[in-house]
């Protein structure tokens, strides 16, 4: 009997709920917080493979920039803020429990700011490392220029020869390339390291090497993005 009344009154609300999308949008944006039983959304770790990667991640103005955003949406919801994802939150409460309190909360805020929760959830979930990454940076226009500037991480990373010789060309002119053809590598880092980051060029903070661009583009044939 539990079974039967459960289904038949599932079947009449969730078709019901078809005339109703301003509660389903609010009803899906607290399954992505909170979760079910049916529905498993988790925050993207961003794991770092190193501690050099990791603080450059940390310290970069899009994670300070993203840190902020969540901080007021976690206001928005009533939340103290300290919490550091907003996906799967449980409260130490049931799954039912957290979405009933979840969709009371969401039920009282405008349109407005639910989708801007719903945002914050969404990019908080957004897989790392997937293609679909570079075609949501293409679609919206992302210029990596707003976001990031060399460091020593990432020269330090720089571990082509061919690409380093490339980019090294691309900064610093043909004439200074020549003249280092058979330097070190560490050399030719640090030359375009200080080309990009030295007081004397103007554009340092405008420069990008070409894996940052939408779609990502290399320096050698056999880059693949």
């Amino acid at each position: 009997m539990q079974n039967y009344l459960s289904l038949h009154r599932h079947g009449a609300v969730r078709t019901e709920l078809l005339g109703h999308p301003e509660i389903a949008l609010r009803l899906a944006v607290a399954h992505m917080i909170a979760g079910s039983s049916l529905w498993r959304v988790e925050a993207e770790p961003q794991r770092a493979e190193n501690e050099a990667i990791a603080v450059s991640l940390a310290t970069s103005p899009s994670a300070e920039r993203f840190a902020t955003e969540r901080v007021q949406v976690m206001h928005l919801l009533g939340w103290d803020g300290e919490d550091t994802t907003l996906a799967r939150q449980r409260y130490g409460l049931s799954a039912a429990h957290s979405l009933e309190e979840l969709l009371t909360t969401l039920l009282g805020l405008s349109d407005a700011d639910v989708l801007r929760v719903l945002t914050c959830v969404m990019a908080e979930t957004l897989e790392a490392g997937t293609h679909l990454t570079d075609a949501i940076g293409a679609k919206i226009g992302t210029d990596m220029k707003n976001w990031w500037t060399a460091d020593q991480t990432f020269i330090d990373l720089l571990r082509d020869r061919e690409a380093t010789a490339a980019i090294l060309r691309s900064v610093a002119g043909d004439a200074t390339a020549d003249a280092h053809k058979s330097s070190m590598l560490k050399v030719q880092k640090k030359i375009v390291l200080d080309c990009v980051s030295g007081p004397t060029n103007d554009n340092s903070e405008r420069w990008l090497p070409r894996y940052m661009a939408f779609p990502p583009e290399g320096y050698t044939k056999r880059f693949r993005a």
